[in-house]
């Protein structure tokens, strides 16, 4: 194929460049003012554009350090509620004789709780998980039925086949008396049973994860939604605490201390 030959333009004559020459002058003005207004838009997008990366810097910077933060919690919280803290009550004294209590009381007969000692108490050992809701609502039955429950659940394992790990050093576990250690494990059995069946199989699950498991109700909730304990939403885990309520409820019902709770 033959090369096409480049144009050459024509000469300008003198009165072509003077016609063209205002026309020319007019639209590079133009041209440079719309250059002048487009550098002033770059510079000033360029500034609101380093802002906006300082902005975003300082927000990603203060998310990771509320992430860590959130970690945190959430570490807390996946483990549960710990046990309360160890409370300092008094009891009847242990040791205290009847004839010492007399004594005593023949020294000052004004004295108020001779017969009491401080000691450490426990309500985690008192009453399970339960020690974990709140105790400005914990009445006194909702106590006794879940102190009564825990210990019913203990007993109940007594007397059963257990593995003997010969490792170990020998303790002697026999009891005083002739009742075999099987027979309170017989009966605690047969009361747990009963109370199992007045309960219902929901109501008595749920109480042997609280106060047994000391599982929290969030822990039950996250489960029921498919979720972590720190994700779960609260209305779940209330409508699970309020579970535990009632069943706590039914529970002292069942074992006669309702009427505790309503003196």
């Amino acid at each position: 194929m033959a090369k096409k030959k480049a144009k050459t333009e024509k000469p300008v004559t003198y009165q072509q460049a003077v016609k063209r020459l205002p026309a020319a002058v007019s639209k590079r003005e133009h041209l440079l003012a719309e250059y002048h207004r487009v550098h002033a838009a770059f510079h000033a997008a360029h500034d609101e554009l380093s802002s906006a990366y300082k902005a975003l810097a300082r927000t990603d910077r203060e998310l990771k350090k509320h992430q860590q933060v959130i970690d945190r919690l959430r570490a807390v919280v996946d483990l549960g509620a710990a046990p309360p803290a160890l409370e300092e009550r008094e009891v009847d004294a242990p040791l205290l004789t009847d004839a010492e209590y007399l004594h005593l009381k023949e020294l000052d007969p004004n004295a108020v709780n001779v017969h009491k000692s401080k000691a450490l108490f426990s309500m985690d050992e008192y009453i399970g998980g339960f020690s974990r809701f709140p105790a400005d609502r914990r009445k006194p039955h909702h106590e006794m039925a879940a102190s009564r429950f825990l210990s019913l659940y203990d007993r109940s394992q007594l007397g059963g086949a257990k593995a003997t790990d010969m490792s170990q050093p020998f303790v002697d576990t026999s009891t005083p008396g002739s009742r075999d250690v099987s027979d309170f494990g017989a009966e605690a059995r047969e009361e747990y049973h009963s109370i199992k069946k007045a309960l219902g199989e929901e109501r008595r699950t749920l109480l042997e994860r609280v106060i047994v498991g000391r599982v929290s109700a969030r822990q039950i909730a996250a489960e029921h939604c498919g979720k972590t304990p720190s994700t779960v939403h609260g209305k779940a885990v209330a409508v699970v605490a309020q579970q535990v309520w009632d069943a706590i409820e039914a529970l002292a019902e069942i074992m006669g201390f309702a009427a505790v709770g309503n003196k």
